[in-house]
């Protein structure tokens, strides 16, 4: 039963790594996005490959950019950084 579950790990990190190469070319092609959250609009910029309960997500830090007006709301209400699933990227990106 425990090398069961040491194979899925294993599956799990080595999809996890097919992820991280694909995901780092885009984020190399385009290091900012535009999100519209719940207090706004704002710009964030990737940070890097991050875990977040589990799943590996993109850290992205707010940036502040005077040509968005909601900075200071998104700040004030989210913080300065947003995790973003690998689905959710994909999403924003297209």
């Amino acid at each position: 039963m425990k090398t069961d579950i040491n194979k899925n790990e294993i599956t799990n990190m080595n999809e996890n790594i097919e992820d991280i190469k694909y995901i780092t070319l885009l984020c190399n092609e385009k290091t900012d996005l535009i999100l519209k959250t719940e207090f706004g609009i704002g710009r964030f910029k990737f940070i890097k490959f991050n875990e977040l309960q589990g799943h590996l997500v993109l850290e992205f830090q707010l940036l502040n950019d005077n040509k968005f007006k909601d900075t200071s709301s998104i700040f004030s209400n989210m913080g300065n950084k947003c995790f973003l699933t690998i689905q959710q990227y994909l999403s924003v990106y297209s």
